[in-house]
C-alpha cells in the first residue's frame, strides 16, 4: 500500500524509492547512532577536561552535538544503504510534492498550517498540563545555556543557529521521519487503513523523538509532551509533502525562533 502523494502512487517495486528497511532496522539505526554520539561526546568532554580543567566553555555543547550528524550518517550508510540497499531518495531526500505538483519550495499549503498547528498545539498542551496536573511544562531552549548564564552574545547566537536551525533539523528529520516514521508506516500498513496507519506511525515516531531528547538531561522531561507533539506534526508534514525538505524546514524555523527569543531576552 502506498502512502505517497498521487505523483508517487505508481512507484514500481524495483524503484529506488522503495522502502527496504523495517522498524527493527530503524531501531538499530537510532540506537547505534545515539550510542556513537554519546560516546564521542563523552570522549570530547574528557579530553577538554584533561587539557583545560573544570571550566566548560559555551561552544562545547553545540560543537559536541555535531557528532550526532556524523554518527547518524555513518550508521545509515553502513546499515541501510550498504546492508539494505536503501537510497537517499527512499530516505526522504526528494523534491517536495503536493497534489501532483513538484517544486524546490514546499507550498504554503503545507508549511503554514504546520507552523500554526505547532504553536497552537504547544499552547494548548502547556495550558492543559499547568491547570490539570502538577507537571509544569517548560521549553528546552534554556538548556543551551551554561549554568547561571542568562544571555548569549552575537557569536554564540550564530553558533546556536547553525546547530539548532540547520544541523539538528536535517539530522533529526532524517532519523525520525525518514527512517523511523517510514519504517513503522510500512510495517503496519497491511493491517490498518491508510489514515490510521499514518496516525500510528506519526504518534510512535513522535514519542520516540521526544524520548531520545531525554539524552540531553533529566530536565528535558519537562519538555517531553511538547517535543512528542512536535514530532507528530513533523511526521504529518513529511507525509503530506513526501520530502524531508519540508519537515526539516518547519523544524528549523521552530528551533530558530526559540534561539532568537533566547537571544533577544
Amino acid at each position: 500500500m502506498s502512502y505517497s502523494t498521487p505523483a508517487r502512487a505508481a512507484v514500481a517495486p524495483s524503484s529506488p524509492d522503495r522502502r527496504v528497511w523495517t522498524s527493527l532496522d530503524a531501531l538499530v539505526v537510532l540506537v547505534m547512532a545515539f550510542i556513537l554520539y554519546v560516546v564521542a561526546d563523552v570522549i570530547l568532554a574528557v579530553i577538554y577536561y584533561i587539557a583545560a580543567g573544570k571550566h566548560t566553555p559555551f561552544w562545547l555543547g553545540p560543537v559536541s552535538y555535531l557528532f550526532l550528524p556524523l554518527s547518524a550518517a555513518l550508521v545509515i550508510y553502513l546499515w541501510l544503504i550498504k546492508r539494505r540497499g536503501a537510497t537517499l531518495s527512499a530516505l526522504g531526500f526528494r523534491v517536495p510534492v503536493l497534489q501532483g505538483m513538484r517544486g524546490l519550495i514546499v507550498l504554503p499549503a503545507v508549511l503554514i498550517p504546520a507552523m500554526i498547528a505547532i504553536y497552537i498545539g504547544e499552547a494548548i498542551i502547556i495550558e492543559a498540563f499547568d491547570h490539570l496536573t502538577s507537571f509544569h511544562i517548560k521549553g528546552n531552549a534554556r538548556e543551551l545555556l551554561l549554568p547561571g548564564q542568562t544571555h548569549i552574545s552575537v557569536g554564540q547566537y550564530v553558533l546556536l543557529m547553525v546547530v539548532a536551525a540547520l544541523a539538528a533539523p536535517i539530522t533529526e528529520e532524517t532519523l525520525f521521519r525518514g527512517v523511523v516514521f517510514q519504517a513503522i508506516r510500512s510495517d503496519v500498513s497491511g493491517s490498518l487503513g491508510t489514515a490510521l496507519t499514518v496516525a500510528v506511525a506519526a504518534v510512535v515516531s513522535g514519542l520516540a523523538f521526544g524520548l531520545f531528547h531525554l539524552i540531553g538531561g533529566a530536565s528535558e522531561i519537562y519538555a517531553f509532551p511538547v517535543l512528542a507533539y512536535l514530532g507528530i506534526v513533523l511526521a504529518l508534514t513529511f507525509q503530506f509533502s513526501d520530502s524531508l525538505a519540508s519537515s526539516a524546514f518547519v523544524h528549523g524555523c521552530f528551533n530558530g525562533i526559540a534561539v532568537t527569543v533566547l537571544f533577544l531576552r
